[in-house]
């Protein structure tokens, strides 16, 4: 067996990283077969490959384009613009599948100064299968004919079919090729994972074992696999369906195979345990969590759980934990040490609940609609005049002078920024966060990269403070004050009412109230709830300082979206009313629009913003509801 190593990258089981390495096969009688990427990476997919000085990876931050870089992170080039996955490379060519919008695709091949590109055949991948490379063969799941699966030549002749069912994680040895399929009892409807291999010419299809989870990898005469659900016990078993034995006592995740030893994820919280082939003193090499592994040379790739996919990795004893790239971030501003810097709020409490997706500044909007995509655009408060700022995938915009800032949903939740002309863009702080609030020349920020912790930063990325210990959301700032609530296990409800003064002093908790929804304006919190006691719905407001607890309401299941000029603005739920405003002491009551279903509601000057569920729109109004208009997106 020959260990030439070729690849490197991050994985998850559908479409996250993957880092690779190829390897040769396990010799069959004289006839050495060399695979693109190990089984264990194919077991896992594979989005990165190293090759000829170079790394080719897709690139999650920018709609998965194949990418090459140096392995030292420099000289980044796109060599292509569409989305990619499945990368390998054998007998100087790399080969991918490229995407189609409705998750299919077709293989390519070029040479790694991005010359000589071209289609291999014509049937349609399935891009959540393996497209395994074996010498001159490439193994993959054909889309049109059920995901079952095929064989050709790498240049693409010699099609041919070698079996009728679904095929997926399929990896090779010894003129085999060991697989995972998908069964329906035809009695009961329901489905399970079959444990299967079929020889590279199709015959001798056989079953292992049944039921069985997400996971399969042959190496060196043994079939290791993950029981039902993916997240279960981990066994292995000789290729002749004998000697299964459990190897782990915990649920695993994800496995890998290196230099004679194990590695898995437990499937409870994401740790990286090594272990002896046959499961024989395990050792934990991380202290948090993760979501996929690889690995490349001497080390461990994964990501961090809740972080946006960002990719770590780890030697193969369990030291020297890092980011697994390097990342240039803006420079220290000498303006926040003097009287030059801009200031002003970013973005009003009102437009918190709402996402913060528009910010307003004179008579232009900046708004970014798809936060997973973008752009970020602009246009004029009247609704015309829209046009592109910037191709970016911006949440939580606030706008301070001439700059934008926000969280890159396209960098791993990082904070950014950028003019509002379009130029200037750069990183902040290379870190996860979920909320952001900018005031003069602080960021305060929800830290996923440290538990959901409150943070904040100056724009210019220096004195980074931990403000709060406490896990938190609902982000509100008035005056000196940031109030919030816990994280808690309902996504729906709120934990508690805190707050903590901008320079971390002062954490103070307000209420032990469980709500729904909260906003925070001048000296009041206004909030909804259920009554654990009568089970009804309430509207209510209390002071800052947690007194004057008061009922405006006990009819709505209101959300909140948000207090403005002197209005408390929600919808009722329960009847679907629509939106409605009342005075902040709960009288005046108004339907502004309704009934229906409006989300994201945004207040700009004298006009709101709100998506329209009905029509699948955005429109805006006036404040009291006139003059409603389709804005066109």
């Amino acid at each position: 067996m020959c260990g030439m190593k070729r690849t490197i990258g991050i994985i998850t089981f559908f479409v996250f990283f993957v880092f690779a390495l190829s390897a040769c096969s396990k010799s069959t009688e004289t006839t050495e077969v060399v695979l693109g990427n190990t089984n264990g990476n194919y077991n896992n997919s594979a989005m990165y490959v190293e090759a000829e000085g170079w790394i080719f990876y897709s690139d999650t931050m920018k709609d998965y384009t194949l990418t090459k870089m140096k392995p030292d992170g420099s000289e980044k080039t796109t060599m292509n613009e569409s989305s990619v996955m499945g990368l390998s490379f054998a007998d100087g060519w790399l080969y991918y599948a490229q995407m189609q919008e409705n998750f299919d695709g077709y293989l390519y091949r070029m040479k790694p100064d991005g010359t000589e590109k071209q289609q291999i055949g014509t049937a349609s991948i399935d891009i959540f299968a393996n497209t395994l490379v074996a010498g001159d063969a490439i193994y993959f799941s054909n889309k049109a004919d059920g995901s079952t699966l095929y064989r050709m030549k790498t240049d693409g002749s010699a099609l041919k079919k070698l079996n009728d069912l679904a095929t997926y994680k399929q990896t090779f040895e010894d003129q085999w090729l060991y697989y995972i399929s998908v069964s329906t009892d035809p009695a009961t409807g329901e489905s399970k994972n079959q444990l299967r291999k079929v020889r590279t010419d199709g015959s001798e299809d056989l079953l292992l074992v049944e039921p069985v989870g997400s996971n399969a990898i042959i190496q060196d005469g043994w079939v290791y696999y993950t029981a039902e659900s993916g997240s279960d016990l981990l066994y292995r078993i000789k290729p002749d369906g004998s000697e299964k034995t459990a190897l782990t006592d915990v649920g695993v995740s994800y496995i890998n195979i290196h230099e004679g030893t194990l590695y898995y994820q437990t499937a409870d919280q994401g740790l990286i345990i090594s272990s002896g082939l046959d499961g024989s003193a395990p050792k934990q090499l991380t202290e948090s969590g993760g979501t996929g592994i690889q690995i490349a040379g001497d080390w461990i790739y994964f990501m961090g759980r809740s972080e946006g996919g960002r990719p770590y990795r780890v030697k193969l004893d369990g030291t020297g934990l890092e980011k697994a790239y390097s990342v240039e971030l803006v420079l220290p501003d000498p303006q926040l040490e003097g009287a030059g810097i801009v200031r002003g709020l970013g973005t009003v409490n009102a437009n918190l609940n709402g996402e913060s997706k528009f910010v307003v500044q004179g008579d232009w909007v900046y708004y970014n609609t798809d936060t997973f995509t973008g752009p970020v655009k602009k246009m004029k408060l009247d609704g015309g005049d829209q046009e592109s700022v910037i191709e970016k995938a911006a949440m939580r915009l606030n706008l301070v002078g001439d700059w934008l800032y926000f969280i890159d949903g396209g960098f791993y939740n990082s904070l950014a920024r950028v003019k509002t002309d379009g130029t200037g863009y750069g990183l902040i702080l290379d870190a996860s966060c979920s909320e952001l609030i900018v005031r003069d020349e602080w960021m305060y920020f929800i830290n996923a990269s440290d538990q959901n912790r409150l943070y904040k930063v100056k724009i210019d990325g220096t004195d980074l403070t931990l403000l709060s210990e406490d896990a938190a959301r609902g982000l509100n700032l008035s005056g000196d004050w940031l109030y919030y609530s816990l994280t808690g296990e309902d996504f729906f409800i709120k934990e508690g009412i805190y707050k903590v003064k901008s320079d971390g002093s002062g954490r103070t908790k307000l209420s032990d109230t469980r709500f729904l929804t909260m906003a925070v304006e001048g000296d009041w919190i206004y909030f909804s709830l259920e009554d654990p006691n009568t089970f009804e719905y309430q509207l209510r407001k209390m002071k800052t300082d947690g007194s004057e607890d008061t009922l405006l309401d006990n009819q709505a299941l209101a959300t909140i979206a948000g207090v403005y000029e002197d209005w408390l603005y929600y919808f009722n739920g329960m009847e679907e009313e629509g939106l409605i405003r009342t005075r902040l002491d709960g009288t005046g009551k108004e339907v502004l629009i309704g009934p229906g279903n409006f989300v994201w509601v945004h207040f700009l000057g004298d006009k709101i913003i709100f998506f329209d569920n009905n029509i699948g729109q955005y429109r805006m109004m006036n404040l009291d509801g006139s003059e409603l208009v389709d804005l066109g997106f």
